[in-house]
Parts: C-alpha cells; structure tokens; sequence
C-alpha cells in the first residue's frame, strides 16, 4: 500500500457519495495548507537573507498555493450542499468556479514577478548562493512533486478538475523550484543575471498554468463536449436495455457530485404507450445507478 492510498484509507470513512466526495477534498486541502506554510516559509526565509529574487518569487508561488488551497476547501464544502429550490442540480460546480479563481491567481502572480525579475536584470544585484540551501530546495522539488501526484490520484478518483488544478499548481511550483536551484548554483560563480531571468522563467510557468487552468474551468461552467469514452459508456448501458431498438443525442451536463444524462431513444412505435414508459423508465433507472446521474429520456417511434 503507498502514501496516498494509506491518507485515503485512514481519513475517508463515508460511505455517502457526496460526503466522501468534500472529505477527499478536504483531505487534499489540508495537506496542501501544512505542506505549502512550511515550505513557502523556508524559501521567503532563504530568499531574503539570499538576496534572491527568484526565490522569494517562488517562495510566494508556494505561499499562494496556501491560498488555492482554502479555495479548495471552501469550495468542496460548499459543493457537498444539497440540492435547493434556486439550484435544483445542486452545488457541484462550485468546485470550477474554485478552480476559476486558481487559475486567476496563479496568472496575477506571474505577472507581477516577471515585472520584478525584468526590473532586477538591469539592476544586476548581488545575489548570496549556497549549496546547502540548494540541496533543500531540491528536496522541497521532491516533497511538491508528491503533493501534485497526490493530488491528480484524488482527483481521478473522485474525478475533481479542482483537484487536478491544484495538482499542477504544486507542479509548476516543483518545476519553478528546480530552476530556482539551477540558477542559485550559476550565481555562485558571478553570474548574477541569471537568478533574475530564471526569475522569468518561473514567472512565465506560472503564467501559463494559470492560462490553462482558467480555460478548462470555463469549458467546464460553459458545458463542455461530454468525454467520447463517457458517452461510448452511456451508448452501451442504453442498447442493453431491452426494447431500445436505437438511440441519439446524448448529452451529459456535470455538476461535480452528479450528471444530468438527457437522449433520444427509438423504440417500435406499435408497442404502446405504456410499454414505451416502461423502457424509458428502466433506462432512466440503469443510468442512474450506473453513473450517479439523473437521467432525461425522450421517446420516439423507430424510423426504418
């Protein structure tokens, strides 16, 4: 058994979709957040006292990673709500607004230590270098890189775009982190530039993560195409119920905690109205527990 199966085992109980669903977000959060505080805290540390510019940016990347978190957790918190008479599908996408202002962060972060990275290479200040603190910056690489696999191993089984979101934000934190380290090693032999433009690089990562997240977490609140192999699945449950002579137009609308699955089925149109009913209803139940979703079905006559 690793790691992540052990956290998941020791500290997810539920049996409830919905609660075990906040409680592996939760559990993700937390993590993140105690991680995340001493980590940042060893970089902004280092970076001061360094005279580095690009490690107190990527000591603040690391600290903001502190603040998607808490989105995170409030955002599952609020996603677990039940359904209510202004939001009949429930609060499930509240977890891609949470990944929306992740993403936002993540781009204002950037962009405000590209600024202060440009402005240090005309400055050409002085940078400390030191080997010990390379070798812990090194080892806190390692630790982020855990963190985004636990992470993604979250999010694919609760299946979270919030989780995965987050995972590539401990990611490009890890990534960031290593090139901080390279250039504190070239620092070391007079080229101080070179802190100030890894600098840059960091801040570009960033940015571009942030990009990327933001995209995907609007595809997700506009309606996104449903996935091919989700509706392949949904295509084959459907032809197995007897009666279903074809079927079409499956849509599939997510909501985090559940799917709303709305499609056309053919059925013979000799067969009655009551008996067409019964069909629709055995689909709509087959869907239902098969994909935790509540399932639209539209009858009509077969066309040869």
């Amino acid at each position: 058994m690793n790691l992540s199966d052990f956290l998941v085992k020791k500290f997810i109980k539920s049996e409830n979709l919905c609660e075990s669903r906040k409680n592996v977000g939760c559990l993700e959060a937390w993590i993140s957040i105690i991680l995340n505080l001493i980590i940042a805290s060893l970089k902004l540390l280092f970076g001061f006292i360094l005279n580095s510019i690009a490690l107190i940016a990527d000591g603040v990347h690391t600290a903001s990673d502190v603040t998607t978190s808490i989105i995170v957790l409030i955002g599952f918190k609020i996603s677990a709500l039940p359904p209510d008479e202004e939001h009949p599908h429930g609060h499930g996408r509240v977890e891609n607004i949470a990944a929306l202002i992740i993403a936002v962060l993540l781009i204002i972060t950037g962009l405000q230590f590209a600024e202060k990275s440009v402005v240090r290479i005309y400055s050409n200040e002085v940078v400390n270098g030191n080997y010990y603190i390379v070798v812990i910056l090194c080892i806190t690489a390692l630790i982020k890189e855990w963190l985004a696999r636990f992470s993604v191993y979250l999010g694919k089984t609760i299946d979270s775009s919030t989780l995965i979101a987050d995972a590539w934000h401990h990611r490009t934190d890890a990534l960031a982190t290593l090139l901080v380290a390279l250039g504190m090693v070239l620092t070391m032999f007079g080229y101080n530039r070179v802190d100030a433009v890894m600098g840059i690089f960091v801040s570009i990562l960033i940015i571009y993560t942030g990009f990327e997240l933001g995209k995907e977490s609007a595809n997700e609140l506009i309606g996104k195409k449903p996935d091919p192999q989700l509706l392949s699945e949904i295509g084959n449950t459907v032809a197995g119920v007897e009666g279903i002579e074809d079927y079409h137009k499956i849509n599939v609308h997510n909501y985090g905690t559940s799917k709303v699955i709305d499609l056309h089925i053919q059925v013979e149109k000799d067969i009655g109205l009551e008996k067409a009913h019964e069909i629709s209803h055995e689909v709509e139940k087959t869907l239902n527990e098969k994909f935790n979703a509540r399932t639209i079905v539209h009858i009509e006559p077969l066309k040869r």
